[in-house]
C-alpha cells in the first residue's frame, strides 16, 4: 500500500515518528511522506538529516491537530494516514488534563473528521497500554481515542480505521528507560514500587506492527501484538548497577501493573499465533479466523511466563541504545 503512495504522518518530530520516517523514507518508495507537527525547531533539526536535494518526497508541516482546518488542509490528496501525535506524560496529564483531552480526544477527532473528507484510504492510530483498564487521564485520552477510532469506521465508506496498541518502547523519549540512562552516573536512581511492571516492545518492532496493521486491517480492530515484560526495578539494575535504589511510591494516576486487554475486551478479541485481535462487534469477531480467547481473560505485564530475565533484558537494553536517535 505504500508505495507511490501519500503518506501523512502526525507527531512525525517524536521520537517513534523520527524512527518510522526513517524506515519509510530507506524502505518504501513512497510518493509523498508528509510530517505535520507542533514544534519548528525540531522540523528544523529533522531537515538537516533530510535533506531536500536527497529527500523531495519528504515534505514539513507546522500545525496542531488541535485545529481541525490545518489537519484537513495538510490531508488532501493523502492516501495513509499514520497518527502518532499525542501528550503521553502521565504525571504531566494529571496536572493539565483539559489540554492533554484536546490533544488526545479532540485531536484525534480531527484527524478522524478531516480523513474522511478527504477519501484517505487508511487510518492507523497509534494507542498505548494505559487504554486498558485506565487508571490516569493519559490512559482515558487514549480509550477514548481508541473508541472515537473505531467507531469512526461505522460512519465510513472509503476509509479504514483501525489502532495499534503497543506497550513502553525502549529509550523513547520521556521514558522509564530515558529517565535511568539519565541517572545511571549518579549515586541514585528512583524506583516507583519493587513490584512495579511493564511491558516492553523495541522500536524496530513497534514499526514492523504499524506496518502489520496497515496491511491486515478491513476496519475497526485494535491490534495487540504478544510482547515481553519487565519489573522497573530489573530495569533499574540493568542500566544502573551501580547506583543505590530509593522507592518513591507509585505517583498519582500511576498503575503498578499494565494491561494489553482487559476481561471486557477479552469478550470481542481473537488469538493468533503472535497478536491479538480486539474487534469492534460480536459480528466481526464470529468472521475472524482467529481463536476465541477464554473467559476473563488477561494479557496484564506481571504474568511469571511473560517477563523477562534479567539478562534478556540487559540483551535487549544494549542492542536498542542508540536506535531513536536517528
Amino acid at each position: 500500500m505504500l508505495e507511490n503512495s501519500n503518506v501523512l504522518i502526525t507527531g512525525g518530530t517524536g521520537s517513534f515518528g523520527r524512527l518510522l520516517v526513517h524506515y519509510l523514507v530507506h524502505q518504501y518508495p513512497c510518493k509523498s511522506i508528509t510530517i505535520l507537527s507542533r514544534d519548528e525547531h525540531k522540523q528544523f533539526k529533522m531537515r538537516l538529516d533530510y535533506p531536500e536535494s536527497e529527500y523531495p518526497q519528504l515534505k514539513f508541516c507546522i500545525g496542531d491537530i488541535r485545529d481541525f482546518d490545518r489537519v484537513n488542509q495538510v490531508m488532501k490528496n493523502i492516501d495513509i494516514v499514520f497518527h502518532l501525535a499525542a501528550l503521553k506524560h502521565v504525571h504531566i496529564a494529571e496536572q493539565n488534563p483539559i489540554e492533554c483531552i484536546k490533544t488526545n480526544i479532540l485531536g484525534s477527532e480531527n484527524v478522524i473528521r478531516a480523513s474522511i473528507q478527504n477519501s484517505v484510504k487508511k487510518v492507523i492510530a497509534l494507542s498505548s497500554d494505559k487504554a486498558a483498564s485506565p487508571h490516569n487521564l493519559y490512559g482515558a485520552t487514549k480509550f477514548c481515542a481508541d473508541k472515537l477510532f473505531v467507531n469512526a469506521q461505522k460512519n465510513s465508506e472509503n476509509t479504514i480505521f483501525s489502532v495499534i496498541r503497543l506497550g513502553n518502547v525502549v529509550n523513547s523519549r520521556g521514558s522509564v528507560f530515558e529517565i535511568f540512562e539519565e541517572r545511571k552516573d549518579q549515586n541514585i536512581v528512583y524506583v516507583t514500587h519493587p513490584q512495579a511492571s511493564r511491558f516492553i516492545i523495541t522500536a524496530e518492532q513497534g514499526i514492523q506492527w504499524i506496518l502489520f496493521a496497515l496491511k491486515d486491517s478491513k476496519g475497526g480492530e485494535i491490534y495487540i501484538p504478544k510482547i515481553k515484560s519487565f519489573k522497573i526495578l530489573q530495569l533499574a539494575k540493568v542500566i544502573a548497577p551501580k547506583a543505590k535504589i530509593e522507592f518513591i511510591g507509585l505517583r498519582v494516576g500511576e498503575k503498578l501493573h499494565e494491561h494489553l486487554i482487559n476481561e471486557t475486551d477479552s469478550n470481542t478479541a481473537s488469538e493468533f499465533d503472535d497478536y491479538y485481535v480486539i474487534y469492534p462487534d460480536f459480528k466481526t469477531l464470529e468472521a475472524s479466523n482467529g481463536k476465541k480467547l477464554p473467559e476473563n481473560f488477561v494479557y496484564i505485564s506481571n504474568k511469571k511466563d511473560n517477563l523477562l530475565t534479567f539478562d534478556e533484558l540487559k540483551k535487549i537494553i544494549k542492542s536498542q541504545r542508540f536506535v531513536l536517535n536517528i
